[in-house]
């Protein structure tokens, strides 16, 4: 026995902030390319990342914070703007 904790991380919990990751990535350019097409992948892509990880990581919550935020700021640019929503 080791007195020291085993805090290493299980292979759902790495793929869990992989997804993470790669949602707030898809957020934030779904802002300047395509704002429906690119959002709805990033927040299902959060919400599966959030389903996935333990209750006391904050990285899934934050892409969650992130996906809807670029929803919000997305869809009125491009309505503001005359863009396609596509």
């Amino acid at each position: 026995m080791s007195a020291v904790p085993d805090d290493r991380q299980t292979p759902g919990e790495v793929i869990s902030g992989l997804l993470a990751a790669v949602s707030i990535f898809t957020s934030l350019a779904s802002v300047v390319f395509h704002p429906l097409r690119l959002v709805l992948l990033s927040i299902v892509l959060a919400l599966v990342s959030a389903a996935m990880a333990r209750s006391n990581t904050r990285l899934p919550a934050i892409a969650v914070g992130v996906g809807a935020a670029a929803f919000v700021v997305g869809m009125t640019i491009a309505v503001a703007g005359g863009r396609p929503l596509w």
